[in-house]
């Protein structure tokens, strides 16, 4: 092949990913196709972007949005966990919208780092994104589909308050600060959030992956 081997290969495994997976809350791929030195993704059209642009436009999401939105995402998420399978990167950047007119309409994307957990707290590779990846995995500890949780906890927080629940200007720092779960609801945008909602978010947003909420558990809070 013209195309570097990883990056085929790299592109074959979401595609395979996302074939074995369906389902409507998750991009769906069309088609695929090699032309020349390029590899195609013919992806579903997906017209309002993604959400990570949402929120800088809305600067944050109404209780009410932020509620729709987190059962569409969990859903999502339950379905990619009961096959088996951890995204290992989720994110606004890659939650993306339906239309311009729904700002709770998404459908999870880029499965580039999926990877298959045959048994609980099996896989070892570092990767994510820094804001969102989980205490465990910057620990270098074994992990599974919970660390994707953190990440559901982080996308809440965001939703809700406009800003991640950890920030730093130095990226080392930031990894301590993940690392030790050194977070709260201090600021102004949480004086109106129900407790129910911060009740997810707390249940999520826990060290020990063991005692975070799973997909599930979440979808049958009272806060959904």
């Amino acid at each position: 092949s013209v195309l570097g081997k990883s990056l085929t290969e790299t592109v074959l495994h979401e595609v395979a990913v996302l074939r074995a997976i369906k389902h409507k809350y998750l991009m769906e791929i069309v088609d695929f196709f090699e032309e020349g030195t390029h590899l195609y993704l013919v992806m579903e059209r997906m017209a309002g972007g993604d959400v990570f642009d949402r929120i800088l436009k809305r600067k944050h999401y109404t209780e009410k949005d932020a509620r729709d939105f987190a059962r569409i995402l969990l859903e999502g998420v339950a379905h990619i966990h009961e096959q088996g399978i951890a995204h290992r990167d989720l994110k606004p950047q890659n939650l993306l919208l339906s239309s311009t007119d729904d700002d709770a309409d998404i459908k999870i994307a880029d499965f580039g780092f999926a990877c298959r957990v045959h048994t609980p707290m099996s896989l070892t590779t570092r990767c994510g994104t820094p804001s969102y990846v989980a205490p465990e995995i910057l620990k270098n500890s074994p992990y599974d589909q919970r660390a994707d949780m953190w990440s559901v906890g982080v996308i809440l927080f965001v939703l809700l308050a406009g800003y991640p629940p950890f920030v730093e200007e130095n990226q080392m720092e930031l990894f301590a600060r993940v690392r030790s779960g050194e977070w709260d609801f201090a600021g102004k945008e949480w004086e109106n959030v129900s407790p129910e909602s911060k009740e997810v978010i707390s249940h999520l947003l826990v060290i020990d992956p063991v005692c975070r909420w799973t997909a599930q558990q979440c979808l049958q809070s009272d806060w959904l």
